[in-house]
């Protein structure tokens, strides 16, 4: 579901639509023999919606493109083991890292099958080297989601970047360990922003309270995350 509702957002289609975690590498990949990036054709919904917002369970979806993942047994939201929940935050697109994209880029192609992923994003530095992104890929996926980001600002991090292979490169580190379970709050309007709020709930009992902010598009088709925040007040 992830996967098509970001089709639909990012492609324009006609039915109506349109801080990275402690663990910053993720899986190894094989060597590739070099595929085309475009995204693989799905069918679509015959339902069309005047706003993205009407769409079933809306902001369940914002948080899985954000980088959360759904329990099929208990449907209980989780985040990713790499995924932009984690960490202190960011107020605007400006203060994202090379890492924080590569992150949320990884979530963003969490749902491919892994054979397709092996293809698609092997490192050209041989074997067991993580995941590779191309820069074009993920500079205009970033823009395309992420409000006031720029390819610049990614570049700049040569930890993540490699300029000579025109692509993002993983590093490795720690573990996650526990993952919470995250809940919504009631979401509040302020002009085109919508200010979602994120129950952060640990088994430890050291729960965070942060909100998501995403701005809809003036078509209502279409929206692109503005920040994620600790909450103002912690008893949201």
């Amino acid at each position: 579901m992830k996967r098509l509702l970001a089709l639909l957002l990012t492609a324009g289609l006609t039915i109506g639509l349109t801080g990275c975690g402690p663990e910053q590498g993720e899986h190894s990949s094989q060597e590739s023999s070099g595929v085309e990036s475009s995204s693989p054709e799905l069918s679509l919904p015959e339902q069309s919606y005047d706003s993205v917002e009407e769409m079933p369970d809306f902001y369940v979806q914002v948080l899985m493109m954000y980088g959360a993942a759904e329990d099929p047994e208990t449907q209980e939201l989780h985040p990713l083991h790499v995924s932009l929940f984690y960490g202190d935050g960011w107020k605007d697109g400006s203060e994202l890292t090379a890492g924080d994209a590569y992150c949320w880029f990884l979530s963003f192609v969490n749902d491919l099958p892994q054979e397709e992923k092996e293809e698609r994003y092997a490192s050209p530095l041989g074997e067991n080297q993580g995941w590779f992104f191309p820069e074009e890929e993920l500079e205009s996926t970033m823009s395309a989601w992420f409000e006031g980001v720029t390819p610049e600002q990614f570049r700049a991090d040569s930890n993540f970047y490699d300029a000579e292979h025109h692509g993002y490169r993983s590093i490795s580190g720690p573990g996650i360990g526990i993952q919470p379970r995250l809940e919504l709050g009631e979401v509040r309007s302020d002009g085109d922003l919508r200010i979602i709020p994120v129950f952060m709930d640990y088994e430890s009992g050291e729960d965070r309270r942060m909100e998501l902010t995403i701005r809809i598009s003036p078509d209502q088709k279409s929206y692109q995350f503005v920040s994620w925040l600790p909450a103002e007040s912690q008893n949201i």
